[in-house]
C-alpha cells in the first residue's frame, strides 16, 4: 500500500516512485514578551516539516497566532533520523604484539616463582 504523501508514475516499463517526505523535529524554545524579558520556562514542540527552516517558520508562526511573543529556540532535535553505525577501530598489530609479549612476561615470572 502507498501512503497517501507518495506519488506514482509510470513511464514505460519502469516505474518511479518519488515521495515528499516529512521528517519530524522536536523543538525547545522560550518566548519573549514584547517588553524584551525572556521567559524562564522551557517548551517543547513536535513539529512536520520537510527542513528544520520549515519548522522554525511553522513553529513561529503558531507562536505568533497565539501570543505575539517572538521566540528563543534552544534546540532543534530530528527525531526520525536513521542511526549512525559506528564502526570498530581495528586494533594495531603492534599494539597486539605488545600486549602478548606483556602475558608471556608475567606468565613466565608467575612460573619461575610456582617452580
Amino acid at each position: 500500500m502507498i501512503p497517501a504523501n507518495v506519488i506514482k508514475v509510470q513511464q514505460g516499463n519502469t516505474e518511479m516512485i518519488s515521495a515528499d517526505v516529512l521528517k519530524t523535529y522536536n523543538i525547545r524554545y522560550r518566548t519573549i514578551a514584547p517588553s524584551g524579558i525572556v521567559g524562564l520556562d522551557y517548551q517543547k514542540q513536535e513539529i512536520e516539516a520537510k527542513n528544520q527552516e520549515h519548522a522554525i517558520e511553522i513553529l513561529r508562526s503558531t507562536v505568533s497566532q497565539e501570543g505575539g511573543s517572538s521566540l528563543r529556540i534552544d534546540r532543534i532535535e530530528q527525531l526520525n533520523t536513521p542511526p549512525k553505525l559506528t564502526e570498530r577501530k581495528k586494533r594495531s598489530v603492534f599494539g597486539m604484539v605488545a600486549f602478548s609479549i606483556f602475558i608471556i612476561a608475567i606468565s613466565a615470572r608467575l612460573i619461575t616463582k610456582l617452580f
